[in-house]
């Protein structure tokens, strides 16, 4: 497997620094990947959808960046795509594999 194949097949998402869960982003009908901070997005769902209490009245209203800080963050961060191998970190990946085989995983990441 040559770096450049593994450059555009495997691929990770990112809204700022944080990692986002593959199964969080995903296209329910296509099971694409959706990287992108439009506002019918998934990753917009994630961090912009919903209702918080408002503070002064008590009542629920729109999540907002001005209201809640996980929508600011959506808002303050850009999105990336960027080369790796979903769930390399998790240690799910590492885990199928034996000691022996280990050393060439390595070898091939690297």
């Amino acid at each position: 497997m040559s770096f450049l194949y593994f450059c555009f097949v495997f691929r990770i998402c990112l809204l700022g620094d944080r990692l986002l869960a593959l199964d969080k982003i995903q296209n329910n009908d296509t099971g694409e990947m959706e990287c992108n901070k439009y506002t019918n997005g998934s990753i917009y769902a994630l961090y912009c959808d919903g209702l918080t209490t408002d503070p002064e009245t008590g009542e629920e209203v729109p999540v907002t960046a001005e209201n809640d800080e996980y929508c600011q963050y959506f808002h303050d961060h850009n999105v990336s795509l960027r080369p790796g191998i979903p769930g390399l970190a998790s240690g799910v990946f590492l885990s199928e594999f034996s000691f022996v085989e280990l050393p060439l995983i390595v070898l091939l990441v690297n």
